[in-house]
């Protein structure tokens, strides 16, 4: 995942002050975090997955929310 896949993910996710809750999400420090948004790096395969896995559940989420409307 690249910086910008990050950032987008990041900011869907959590807000414009992603990097923090992102970091506690996925149990890494927030100087990894900002290092990886950086582009020192990236997020491994397991950390990948569970951001997959929280957009998934955002996504559902919606679709949820915009069947009820």
């Amino acid at each position: 995942m690249n910086r910008e896949l990050l950032a987008m993910s990041g900011r869907l996710l959590y807000g414009h002050r992603w990097q923090a809750t992102m970091a506690r999400v996925l149990g890494v420090s927030r100087r990894t975090m900002v290092n990886w948004a950086k582009g020192a790096g990236g997020p491994g395969a397991p950390h990948v997955t569970e951001i997959k896995r929280a957009l998934a559940t955002r996504r559902n989420s919606i679709e949820m929310l915009l069947r009820k409307l």
